[in-house]
């Protein structure tokens, strides 16, 4: 009985893991370094450098000592509020970035980005801003 106990257990856990969600801030993990010049004119909506974190926080230099709440899953007001606003980009993959930790609404406090991943480029466009931005990712050899 011991036996066919564990195998129901392990059969369990096998499960539970296959199941899982992914992570869908995972690609975005890591040091990401801008790609040539980002902007024309003096309007700039990101740094030349972003880091990402597991724990949903990021670091720009423009904030020197703060980590940044960041997330990709939306909930159902912010994903309303983003369809009524910016209709071009539903179904896309969408970052908010909270620039003000101090200020946890998110609805009214985050900036908005689109964003791909493509192997070791990273895509980022203000939603306010027409092109996006291409960032490689730095290796830690670098």
């Amino acid at each position: 009985m011991n036996k066919k106990l564990f195998a129901v257990f392990i059969f369990c856990l096998i499960f539970m893991f296959a199941c899982k969600n992914p992570d869908i801030k995972q690609p975005l993990v890591g040091k990401w370094q801008a790609l040539g010049p980002q902007f024309n004119g003096s309007e700039k909506y990101l740094p030349e450098e972003i880091e990402f974190f597991q724990d949903g926080t990021a670091a720009m230099p423009d904030f020197p000592g703060k980590k940044l709440p960041f997330k990709t899953e939306l909930s159902k007001e912010e994903k309303q509020l983003l369809k009524k606003n910016y209709p071009e980009l539903d179904g896309k993959n969408v970052v908010l970035i909270l620039l003000d930790p101090s200020q946890p609404n998110w609805l009214q406090n985050a900036v908005v980005y689109e964003y791909t991943v493509a192997k070791d480029v990273l895509s980022l466009r203000a939603v306010i801003a027409a092109r996006p931005v291409k960032f490689k990712r730095v290796t830690s050899g670098r």
